[in-house]
């Protein structure tokens, strides 16, 4: 039998290039219940596949990347995975960066060391959002 779609688990992608971000970015959701990692991308390019696979509600996408960064791989899920949320990171900082990645159509951004103790809480409230609006759960 399925879930109720309100008890469901938040499914998240992770994409940085860095395996150690990634993994603190993991400890900090792991705790949270109500978000399960179902997969991981070191690239845009791959996390455009992996969130094609997987369908997950959210991904955390890194801005710089190699292959294709951040910049370029937001527009690209916002047509291939319409239903996804996004949240762009980065440890560039610059008060422009918010304004740049939402205007490409990610829904938050979080600059890497200020914002990791709220991607918890970023991520439950743009999932319950976007439920609301009907995109998710």
């Amino acid at each position: 039998m399925a879930e109720p779609r309100d008890r469901r688990p938040i499914s998240v992608v992770l994409c940085d290039d860095v395996a150690e971000v990634r993994s603190a970015l993991h400890d900090v959701l792991a705790p949270d219940p109500s978000i399960v990692i179902v997969g991981e991308a070191d690239n845009g390019r791959d996390c455009l596949h992996v969130v094609g696979q997987l369908d997950p509600d959210i991904v955390v996408i890194d801005l710089s990347m190699p292959e294709m960064d951040g910049f370029e791989a937001i527009p690209a899920l916002v047509r291939e995975a319409p239903r996804t949320g996004i949240i762009a990171i980065s440890g560039l900082g610059g008060a422009g960066l918010r304004d740049t990645v939402i205007g490409l159509g990610a829904d938050h951004y979080l600059e890497k060391e200020s914002g990791a103790n709220k991607l918890a809480a970023v991520v439950t409230e743009l999932a319950r959002v976007r439920a609301a609006a009907g995109f998710r759960r």
